[in-house]
């Protein structure tokens, strides 16, 4: 009798699992897309742990309103956001690995339209042409961005140097934020005013520094004028603005909302210099700063009508003074101002607070950058 043996296949069956289709964004990059309505977009990006990240969305269109939903590389949530208009997750990240952002709307009754951006630093994000800029110093650049949207603006500083970034906005009332990061990633610090916004500092490492600046509220677009100063250096200066002070020469100029000038000048070690700045027109208050051909700033003063700075110059060289407006240094927002500056050497008669004031007996080496106030 021949045994017969029956085998069975057993056949199991696994669930399939529903995957997302994850979309790659590169660091600094800028996208537009969009769903029909119970629609949804997803992303993946890697950044390592202790990185700062933005990723951003502004809605294009219709008025709906997105969330943005951040999970870390274990699946855990990082953040979820909902916003009219535009909509941000910024955070420190957690874990190395890579990162989804998943984009829906809030209800899921209607499709979306919309542009996203990511950035992560440290690192060499992509610079979006027309809108970023890689800034020298002493430069200006104007830009704009749509709603939700943010620019980057990376800058070289040596360690130990005076920096100083401003923005001030160009039209339409929106306020700008303006976060400055290190090399090494860490943020230096934030700030947003009504009408524009200053960080000045000294650079606590060598390398390439990072300006990145937002909407306040990231519910509307932003046109805006970025300046950013170095010291020591040579700083670019901007015709019919800036000025080189010389002997006997005038400097009559302005600047427009959140702006800043720069005037050198030299001086011997041992002189005693006097540096002035009278407003002439609608009543903003200057701030005066004298920075020293080593890059230290030597003072700063503000006083409504016009500001007077006057001190033995240290050492030989080329300072600088630095012209804003105070509502850059202070909560009151930033306005138009102009400055009148007259250099003069040696015997040299000038007007100040109404009075007049002549030096006799004064060394040829001693000089005097003095101010008229009309």
């Amino acid at each position: 009798m021949i045994a017969r043996c029956v085998y069975r296949r057993l056949l199991s069956m696994e669930s399939l699992e529903t995957r997302r289709i994850l979309a790659p964004i590169a660091n600094g990059q800028a996208l537009l897309d969009s769903f029909a309505v119970g629609g949804s977009r997803e992303f993946e990006f890697h950044v390592d742990r202790g990185d700062f990240v933005r990723f951003a969305v502004g809605e294009n269109d219709n008025g709906a309103d997105a969330v943005l939903t951040i999970s870390a590389p274990g699946g855990q949530t990082v953040s979820v956001n909902r916003g009219s208009g535009g909509v941000v997750a910024q955070f420190e990240a957690p874990a190395s690995g890579e990162y989804q952002a998943i984009v829906t709307e809030n209800g899921n009754n209607s499709g979306l339209a919309f542009a996203a951006r990511f950035v992560a630093l440290p690192g060499t994000p992509s610079l979006l042409a027309g809108r970023d800029a890689q800034l020298t110093s002493g430069q200006q650049f104007a830009s704009s961005f749509g709603t939700g949207g943010f620019n980057l603006h990376p800058f070289q500083a040596d360690a130990g140097d005076l920096v100083r970034v401003a923005v001030g906005e160009i039209d339409n009332g929106a306020d700008s934020v303006l976060q400055v990061f290190s090399p090494g990633g860490d943020r230096i610090d934030i700030v947003a005013e009504s009408g524009g916004s200053v960080l000045q500092f000294n650079a606590p490492l060598s390398g390439t520094y990072t300006a990145l600046v937002s909407e306040d509220g990231n519910n509307s677009d932003l046109a805006y004028a970025i300046r950013f100063a170095s010291f020591p250096g040579d700083s670019t200066l901007i015709a019919q603005r800036d000025a080189t002070l010389g002997n006997g020469e005038v400097s009559a100029t302005s600047f427009g909302v959140g702006g800043f000038n720069l005037h050198p000048f030299d001086a011997d070690a041992g002189d005693t210099v006097r540096v002035a700045v009278g407003e002439t027109d609608n009543g903003a208050d200057s701030v005066l700063q004298v920075i020293s051909p080593n890059g230290q700033r030597l003072a700063i003063e503000s006083e409504s009508g016009g500001s007077v700075i006057q001190f033995d110059a240290p050492v030989a060289g080329t300072y600088t003074a630095l012209v804003s407006e105070n509502g850059t240094e202070a909560t009151t927002g930033w306005k138009p101002v102009g400055s009148s500056l007259i250099v003069s050497y040696g015997l040299k008669s000038f007007a100040h607070e109404g009075l007049s004031y002549t030096f006799a007996a004064v060394p040829a080496s001693v000089v005097f950058v003095g101010a008229s106030r009309q």
